[in-house]
């Protein structure tokens, strides 16, 4: 999936939201037809990431399950609220 990337001017007040901050911004991308909400693109992103992010987190679970450290294992999906 490609997207053209364009820098937006957020419509919030920031000194309310971002007390103290020294800038704001936000970003839009274009990702065809159908409209997504944030809990949608969230979900997408997370469970469709990298193959090189399963392969580390894989690396991972390998190396510390002599340890005793829990591993990242697959919990189950809360229901959406």
């Amino acid at each position: 999936m490609t997207g053209q990337v364009r820098e937006v001017i957020p419509k919030v007040d920031t000194g309310a939201v971002l007390s103290g901050a020294q800038f704001a911004d936000a970003f839009s991308v274009e990702i065809g037809a159908a409209a997504v909400d944030a809990r949608e693109a969230c979900t997408r992103m997370v469970l469709n990431g990298p193959r090189w992010v399963s392969a580390l987190t894989r690396l991972r679970n390998i190396l510390v399950t002599p340890f005793g450290l829990k591993t990242s294992g697959k919990a189950p999906m809360r229901p959406a609220a």
